[in-house]
């Protein structure tokens, strides 16, 4: 078993995130949508799931692999969290004209206090673009572990992709205990402690940032 001694800095083994691709989408994950008329191919890169509970921010990535589109809204829909989940206008707007290959971040807001439970985004669009895909909220378990211990993740174990071949899947990472330590950054290694590329979506992992304390929650983009 590794041993992980690390005083600011700690390392998640990404052995398990070795990913099954799918042809079909699995409900969460990039989920593969509908093609509008004018030829968009719109995707969602979405976590598996997101503590519930907690307020916090979940990103969404939105890719076009068509050509152009316009117009493109977004909804939250099928919602049983008990809490008023929302898009935030500015990233809606963001995202609301995709150039082919363009990708952007939706940021889903989800207050204190929402249930175990999952929501569903969507996007439309005038050209007949229809693309959803569901998030699901989770109960924190307990933990009073240190180190590596004291994190939890999720992530999708099934990651569908587009005809093009490219993807993305979100990780997160949640700090559920007190005693998990001192430590600034989540790095992803392979199993042979290479390290993985990957963009910080939400959280402040990172060298010279503070230490991330019980309940941060840190997605990147793999």
């Amino acid at each position: 078993m590794k041993q992980f001694k690390f005083s600011n800095y700690i390392k998640y083994s990404a052995m398990a995130l070795v990913a099954t691709i799918l042809v079909a989408c699995g409900g969460s994950g990039e989920c593969a949508p509908d093609q509008g008329s004018a030829g968009g191919l719109i995707t969602f890169s979405s976590p598996a799931e997101y503590p519930a509970g907690i307020a916090t921010t979940i990103p969404i990535v939105v890719s076009n692999v068509g050509i152009k589109s316009n117009n493109i809204t977004y909804s939250i829909i099928d919602n049983n969290s008990g809490a008023n989940i929302s898009i935030t206008p500015q990233s809606a707007a963001n995202c609301a004209t995709l150039y082919s290959g363009q990708s952007c971040a939706l940021q889903v807001q989800v207050p204190a206090g929402s249930n175990p439970g999952a929501f569903t985004i969507k996007a439309t669009s005038l050209a007949g673009i229809k693309t959803q895909s569901t998030v699901g909220l989770t109960e924190l378990p307990a933990n009073n572990e240190s180190g590596i211990n004291g994190v939890i993740s999720y992530y999708d174990n099934s990651v569908a992709l587009p005809s093009n071949g490219s993807g993305t899947t979100i990780v997160t990472f949640v700090v559920n205990s007190a005693t998990a330590g001192s430590f600034n950054t989540i790095d992803l290694v392979d199993s042979s402690g290479n390290s993985i590329a990957y963009q910080v979506l939400t959280g402040n992992s990172g060298n010279g940032l503070t230490a991330l304390s019980q309940g941060t929650v840190v997605s990147l983009a793999v």
